[in-house]
């Protein structure tokens, strides 16, 4: 909405640059051709007057535009902060809600799943992920990530022998 408004003020301002523009060359064309006289004079005052008058709103005209736009994408910045933390508030939540209802699991499907989430954060890690980047993919904790990432058996090592 604001920008529509924006553009039609700019387009306005330049239409009115070049009416006023036009009309004075129109006016030094004109008068060029007549003799210097009293009222000649008198004309040019006026319209010098016209014209200083013009130019004047013209350029308050424009700091206003600046100012707007200015203000606008001020707004724009703080609008797009205000939906970026809310997005990193909702993924929180939708974490936790997850690892909650994780919690509640029949005690032989928790043990599969927590084998199958230990083989999926090994993976991860391997592929070259971060703790934080495998907690956000699998919607788990960070601690439980790091937990998983620090009971690894080192390098070289039977996989096996590495979990008694």
């Amino acid at each position: 909405m604001f920008n529509f408004d924006v553009k039609l003020l700019i387009i306005l301002l330049i239409g009115i640059d070049i009416v006023i523009f036009g009309g004075f060359i129109v006016l030094i064309r004109r008068f060029s051709l007549l003799k210097r006289n009293f009222r000649f004079e008198k004309e040019i005052k006026i319209f010098e007057s016209t014209i200083r008058d013009a130019e004047h709103l013209s350029n308050q005209f424009n700091a206003q535009l600046n100012e707007k736009h200015r203000l606008i994408k001020s707004l724009n910045l703080k609008l797009d902060r205000r939906i970026d933390d809310l997005n990193k508030i909702m993924d929180r939540s939708d974490i936790l809600l997850e690892t909650r209802q994780g919690r509640f699991e029949p005690a032989g499907e928790s043990e599969q799943n927590s084998e199958s989430r230990r083989t999926r954060i090994l993976s991860l890690a391997q592929k070259g992920c971060d703790a934080e980047e495998i907690s956000r993919r699998l919607s788990i904790s960070r601690g439980e990530v790091m937990l998983v990432l620090n009971l690894r058996p080192p390098v070289g090592t039977n996989d096996k022998a590495g979990r008694r």
